[in-house]
């Protein structure tokens, strides 16, 4: 597990694990993607197609203004097609999404 703080039911936790014996995770379980803030969108999105070009993927999203909620964002999807976005730090601590 990854996360901050000493007490898990008021911090956020990321629970990452492995699965033995699956040979594809399906998505189930309610899990759409996983949002990351970010300083600055556009140099995420360019660290993202760095690791892409090394370990597979694809951007989903060039980073964009979404102007419905006016929040800038970038996305990418792993090698097994789990969506990450990231969102501009301000724009996230302004609880838009």
């Amino acid at each position: 597990m990854m996360g901050y703080g000493r007490n898990e039911s008021e911090t956020t936790v990321l629970k990452l694990e492995t699965r033995n014996n699956i040979s594809r995770d399906d998505g189930g379980d309610g899990y759409s993607m996983l949002y990351i803030s970010t300083d600055n969108v556009k140099k995420s999105n360019e660290a993202a197609k760095l690791v892409i070009k090394e370990l597979g993927g694809n951007i989903i999203m060039e980073p964009v203004l979404v102007p419905t909620i006016n929040v800038k964002m970038t996305g990418f999807s792993d090698p097994d097609s789990w969506r990450m976005i990231m969102v501009d730090n301000k724009d996230y601590q302004r609880g838009t999404l």
